[in-house]
């Protein structure tokens, strides 16, 4: 036997020699580990050396841009988030049921046949649109038209599409294509020479908000049914807004349905429905915008970096509580989105339950009161101006008034606190009172007893304005059981209750 093959001599070999080997042999994968990491680090160095801003490739000649730069409806296409051509329908629209009158009311509707520009941030497409003017009847279902709407689907132009205006449009897609994807560049790349990051940079109040200019009137209901708007007068630099998020600071609120800013002459003036991202300061008690952005992805993006923020937490946050959609989605119809609404109690059926809406340091005066009503103070707020679909009041309670009032599927519309006290009592009407103003907005009281499978549903058609329609789905089960719903609408609103 020779020495090696010894039990002594096998014994030393497995505790020197065989460590010693592997030990090598993990020394070799971390080399290799560490090659593998170095050249996928110079790669993607290489790939963001290499990175140019993009380049505009255009079809059309610089006398062709010039003169539609030159065209009067080019800056209006240009900052258009929706451009569309299609026929032009007349219609009798829907419209809420008065009890005691009957209302026909007809409408200019555009159908769409080719969709040329959707900024998917800020609008959708739709089957059809609301036209707010009307069109001859010899251009009916005949005549192409193009339309093109601004924030907020706010309709911004309205013309016959002949060849030289849809070149315009053509050139100012491009254009505005060509803008977006160098911003979005330089917010991915070269955030710090943006002038949105040296504002926010150099700032003592950052807000997100969205303008609501036109929205903020004072509605008044007449015996006939009617309603009258009187616009709230107000002097150019004056632009009320619906805060979405204090990100430093706190603007003051100075009306029941939103704050206003001061926007001097070197700053652009913002639009209806605009979202904004705004630097303020106060001046004599009032807030004045010291800088204005347009909120989308780019521009948040540039703000969370000049915040030292997460991107994505960021952005989540910076739009502030949006509607309260926790509503389970049925799906589609052929002319609607069908939803449904939870029962009172299921936590899935509360509005306003939006993923960091109670921010610390964030919270509103009377949050509290808010959420015990089941809904954000900026979600009742929103909901009032229109700015997103009907708010669900998940919390409180009608008591046996609004039963013995209400009826099968129209629901009691309170516009006056006496209302509300006599279908709530006095304690859930001083919390109602306090975060809805009811000259602005209407609280719809949805009180029967039937089936405990009943339910409410409510359809949004597919049109422009939106149109709620609610319906009450009965259920199979033989019990007895109390329902009730109630919404916060505004009262410029479409809105109606079918069987």
């Amino acid at each position: 036997m020779s020495r090696f093959q010894r039990p002594a001599s096998r014994l030393f070999i497995a505790k020197t020699v065989h460590p010693a080997i592997d030990s090598v042999r993990d020394t070799r994968r971390l080399m290799w580990l560490a090659v593998l990491a170095l050249i996928c680090l110079l790669v993607f160095a290489q790939s963001h050396a290499n990175a140019k801003p993009p380049v505009l490739a255009t079809e059309f000649s610089d006398r062709q841009i010039a003169d539609a730069k030159q065209h009067p409806a080019y800056a209006t296409l240009h900052g258009a988030q929706r451009i569309i051509v299609g026929v032009v329908h007349k219609e009798q629209a829907p419209t809420p049921e008065v009890p005691g009158r009957v209302q026909v009311i007809v409408e200019w509707r555009l159908k769409p046949t080719r969709n040329l520009f959707i900024n998917k941030e800020h609008a959708k497409p739709y089957d059809s649109y609301w036209l707010s003017g009307r069109v001859p009847d010899a251009d009916l279902g005949k005549t192409a038209y193009l339309l093109a709407h601004g924030f907020g689907d706010r309709q911004v132009l309205l013309r016959r599409a002949n060849k030289a205006l849809l070149d315009v449009a053509a050139i100012a897609i491009e254009q505005r294509k060509h803008a977006d994807a160098v911003l979005a560049y330089q917010a991915e790349h070269d955030p710090q020479h943006h002038p949105l990051f040296k504002a926010i940079r150099a700032a003592k109040g950052v807000a997100t908000v969205k303008v609501v200019d036109d929205l903020a009137a004072t509605v008044s209901l007449h015996r006939n049914g009617n309603a009258r708007e009187d616009r709230t007068p107000s002097t150019k630099d004056i632009h009320w807004v619906l805060p979405f998020r204090n990100l430093r600071g706190k603007l003051p609120n100075d009306a029941s349905f939103g704050s206003y800013l001061r926007v001097g002459k070197p700053l652009p003036t913002p639009t209806e429905s605009e979202p904004l991202i705004v630097t303020w300061e106060m001046r004599n008690g009032r807030a004045h915008a010291t800088y204005i952005a347009t909120m989308n992805r780019s521009t948040l993006r540039i703000a969370a970096a000049a915040l030292n923020r997460n991107f994505d937490a960021f952005a989540h946050e910076a739009r502030g509580p949006q509607s309260g959609s926790s509503r389970g989605s049925h799906g589609h119809a052929n002319d609607h989105d069908h939803h449904h609404v939870a029962p009172i109690g299921d936590p899935g059926g509360e509005p306003g339950a939006h993923p960091g809406a109670d921010v610390p340091g964030q919270e509103e005066p009377g949050g509290e009161e808010a959420h015990a009503l089941g809904v954000h103070p900026a979600n009742l707020r929103a909901a009032t101006l229109r700015v997103i679909d009907p708010v669900r009041l998940g919390k409180v309670k009608p008591n046996r008034s609004a039963f013995e009032d209400g009826k099968q599927h129209f629901p009691i519309q309170v516009r006056t606190r006496e209302g509300l006290v006599k279908y709530f009592g006095d304690k859930q009407a001083k919390m109602i009172t306090k975060h809805v103003d009811l000259k602005h907005a209407i609280v719809l009281v949805f009180a029967w007893q039937g089936s405990g499978k009943d339910g409410l549903y409510y359809d949004i058609l597919k049109s422009n304005p939106p149109q709620y329609v609610f319906h009450r789905a009965r259920g199979n089960t033989r019990d007895v059981r109390p329902h009730a719903h109630v919404y916060v609408v505004g009262t410029t609103t479409k809105w109606r209750a079918v069987k």
